[in-house]
């Protein structure tokens, strides 16, 4: 079994999928197989509501419905939350709109049953769920989960034991010999109607919502297997259900097993946007992003239901996942927030699996660590004033450092000033220190040790336009700031990405639409370039044009090391920016730009990318100098986007994910695994496209897509240049493998793994000894070796232990005197 996140399908309730999992493993450069790694799939479960399975009280969360269980009771209540996705890191300052739905709550009760009945949790699982809301004292963590809730002695003889099977909650009665099954009554309050239909099924509604309980299933267990026993579900008031029970043998235990199922028009409610993935050194995944909850259940101590979502109404809570690098099993799930909304734009990860992660807040209970207390910059309290009007605070970052298991906080601050501020990068350095970019409107952002302006003896101490850049070092454990600096010109200008080189020096990339945004004298572009049209659309109140930036800043954050202007005479925008080994930085984003810089012209195209007032994504390389070595457009004739970039450090192949606008998005090298068009409405795609070292030759290019939208938000690489992707999905078909995995909310997270060579290379030594390599990070795949070449007879699992060199695994056999087959096979 796998983990927890509690979510609930159109069709039945249950765990659903946090992240989709899918992978390619390519048979070369030139091809790629059609094979997917194993879907992430996530169980139905029940949280305990203490530390042990013996308690008063589970929860079992879902998009659509979340029920709480006691000894004589089943609480269900139902809500549709959704959530607004960004498509652009644009889209990030806005707040979007809350497109809920009202639900309703009913309460099923079983009469007469016993007042000493005992509630147990059954088959726990291995993960466990933390929640990091509001202040310290009210955190939980390391909260078992379980596969079953058994209620022993709900009646005398007789057991109830809830589980999940098919993505359903399932109940079972089980009544040992003798018992009577009239005692059973079940009493449903809170519905608008309850009958029994003709097909025998109990049928109720809630909030507009049309739920069944299909007919039951009794039978009786006998040394010849199972023994059908007729009978059925009877109203023994206009409230209250039995079970009418045929003829039986009573000195036999008697099964009644009734399916909790249900029906409505639209699909799952709640989401999950995933908007950035990092490896540890051990491959181990972790995913940051925002989800909303409906955890409409009961508050300790309250006599009634809470119906107020409590992680806000736009993008709810922030959130950290962990997996193993299978994507099988989900180690740990973090929620981290406060009463209104939050989000996490970006984390990374250190050497012992510590999380550090950043975004944005709206919440004035959001969870702070005393070591904040008193340091500039650092804050305990929310920034700004409350808006009546709105209901809310103007935003606030915020960085985090998470412990390894997810359970705690090293360190909690709000970052910002009177006015929104928003976090939207992270990086570390090999000592703990956290770089943190975004942008600010507030004039009382926290300052230390600010940036001198290239040419003159003035510090960015202060903001310049309407809202800046800014850049922060926090020092190793939250203790202090190291500096905090404005960055910008007269007007907009906004950070996305933030990189960190191993002395120290800080890359910044973003967009601005100011004239003398700070740069360099060796600027690649030294002024912003702008159309005479641009220039005239803008003082007609349209959207202010901008150029791409990159900048780095010295070590200590007191100067430029180098900083340009990027982009054509249109709107540019840089997203992400990564380094390798050598220095150089890497950038993607999106380009209107029909003059971008284009190098990628017969590399990757399509024939219609660029057309005018749509955006084209870009990838670019700038030396350590900071001047360009190559860059281009690539993309359809919509809208296309690069949301993240991974680079190889040592090898400098680029992988880029984004947003493809139509399904004629150019591929390459997919082997047809993207596949036809699944739709004719040109839904969004997810992309992912690799490039050479020298920018001159696409790996390979590939499209996941469903029949809805698909949105490709952040890529990590591994030392084997597996591709691990991220985002969001609309789709019931999003490609995927392994268990069987669906849609349940009206969208989930997904997880995809990309391999791009042979896995497994089998060369013959000179003194005849035979030498195997296969690549690292794979643990979904083992080595069998058979003496039959087509594996039809003996087959045996090699369990090798071996180091990793330059991202494989080697190890050299022996010579046998009978012949060896070895091959790499996919559990």
């Amino acid at each position: 079994m796998r983990l927890k996140i509690p979510i609930l399908s159109g069709r039945a309730a249950g765990w659903l999928t946090l992240t989709v999992g899918c992978g390619l493993i390519a048979a070369g450069p030139a091809a790629l197989r059609p094979e997917l790694a194993p879907v992430i799939g996530v169980p139905l479960a029940f949280e305990a509501a203490q530390s042990t399975g013996d308690c008063r009280q589970f929860t079992a969360h879902g998009t659509l419905h979340n029920f709480t269980i006691e000894a004589g009771t089943v609480r269900m209540v139902t809500g549709r939350p959704a959530l607004t996705a960004p498509l652009s890191p644009m889209d990030l300052k806005g707040r979007g709109e809350f497109a809920g739905t009202p639900g309703g709550a009913m309460t099923m009760s079983f009469l007469g049953a016993s007042a000493d009945a005992h509630l147990t949790g059954e088959a726990r699982l291995a993960s466990k769920i933390n929640y990091l809301v509001g202040s310290a004292d009210h955190w939980r963590s390391g909260i078992p989960l379980y596969e079953r809730v058994r209620v022993e002695g709900l009646y005398p003889g007789t057991d109830l034991v809830y589980y999940g099977n098919q993505q359903q909650l399932e109940y079972d009665f089980t009544l040992r010999p003798g018992a009577d099954p009239d005692a059973i009554r079940v009493r449903f309050s809170g519905v608008d109607h309850l009958a029994i239909t003709t097909e025998g099924e109990v049928e109720f509604s809630i909030g507009g919502e049309t739920i069944r309980h299909a007919k039951p299933v009794l039978y009786q267990p006998s040394p010849q297997g199972r023994k059908a026993v007729s009978g059925g579900y009877r109203m023994r008031d206009a409230a209250t259900i039995g079970f009418d029970v045929g003829k039986y043998d009573p000195s036999l235990p008697l099964i009644i097993d009734p399916v909790l199922s249900y029906s409505r028009l639209f699909g799952g409610n709640a989401g999950d946007t995933a908007l950035a993935v990092k490896l540890d050194s051990q491959g181990s995944i972790y995913i940051a992003g925002q989800t909303v909850s409906t955890s409409w259940v009961p508050q300790p101590g309250s006599s009634g239901l809470e119906t107020n979502f409590q992680g806000g109404k736009v993008t709810g809570d922030a959130f950290i996942a962990k997996f193993d690098n299978s994507g099988s099993n989900m180690v740990y799930f973090t929620y981290l927030g406060g009463q209104s909304d939050d989000a996490a734009y970006d984390l990374a990860v250190d050497d012992g699996g510590r999380v550090f992660v950043t975004g944005f807040t709206d919440s004035p209970d959001f969870p702070v660590m005393p070591r904040g207390v008193g340091v500039p910059g650092l804050g305990s309290h929310i920034g700004g004033v409350f808006d009546p009007l709105y209901g809310s605070y103007p935003l606030d970052g915020f960085v985090a450092l998470v412990t390894p298991d997810g359970a705690g906080l090293v360190y909690s601050t709000f970052l910002g000033g009177n006015n929104a501020d928003t976090v939207g990068g992270i990086a570390i350095d090999e000592a703990g220190a956290a770089y943190v970019t975004g942008y600010t409107y507030s004039t009382d952002f926290p300052v230390m040790n600010p940036l001198l302006i290239p040419g003159t003896t003035n510090y960015m101490n202060h903001i310049q336009g309407s809202n800046d850049v800014f850049v922060t070092k926090i020092a190793p454990n939250g203790a202090s700031l190291a500096y905090s600096t404005y960055l910008g010109g007269v007007r907009d200008d906004n950070a996305a990405g933030i990189a960190v080189a191993g002395d120290g020096s800080a890359f910044i990339v973003g967009y601005t639409a100011s004239t003398n945004f700070p740069v360099t004298p060796d600027a690649v572009q030294k002024s912003i370039n702008r159309s005479t049209n641009a220039v005239a659309q803008y003082e007609k109140k349209s959207p202010i044009p901008y150029d791409a930036f990159l900048a780095r800043l010295s070590p200590d954050g007191s100067s430029l090391m180098y900083s340009t202007y990027f982009g054509g005479t249109n709107n540019d925008a840089a997203f992400r920016v990564r380094l390798d080994n050598s220095g150089n930085a890497y950038l993607t984003g999106s380009s209107v730009s029909h003059d971008f810089a284009n190098g990628f012209e017969g590399v990757i195209t399509n024939g219609a990318s660029g057309t005018a007032g749509n955006t084209d994504a870009f990838l670019a390389k700038f030396d350590p100098a900071g001047q360009l070595v190559y860059a281009g457009t690539f993309g359809t004739e919509n809208n296309d986007v690069g949301w993240d970039l991974a680079v190889n450090p040592v090898s400098m192949e680029a992988f880029v994910v984004g947003i493809a606008g139509r399904t004629n998005f150019p591929v390459a090298n997919d082997a047809g695994f993207s596949g036809p068009p699944k739709s004719k409405k040109n839904p969004l795609s997810t992309f992912v496209t690799a490039f050479n070292a020298e920018g001159s030759q696409v790996l390979y290019s590939v499209l996941l897509r469903g029949t809805k939208d698909d949105l490709g938000y952040g890529i990590a690489l591994d030392p084997a240049n597996n591709a691990y992707v991220i985002g969001r999905t609309g789709s019931s078909d999003f490609p995927s493998v392994g268990p069987v995995s669906s849609l349940q909310g009206t969208n989930d997270s997904f997880l995809a793994k990309i391999s791009m060579e042979p896995l497994l290379e089998v060369n013959q030594a000179t003194n005849a000894v035979v030498q195997l390599s296969w690549k690292a990070f794979s643990p979904e795949y083992h080595i069998e070796t058979s003496t039959n070449a087509a594996f039809s007879g003996q087959k045996e699992q090699l369990n090798l232990a071996t180091p990793v060199v330059d991202g494989r695994h080697t190890v050299i056999l022996s010579p046998t005197n009978n012949g060896v087959y070895y091959r790499l096979r996919k559990e």
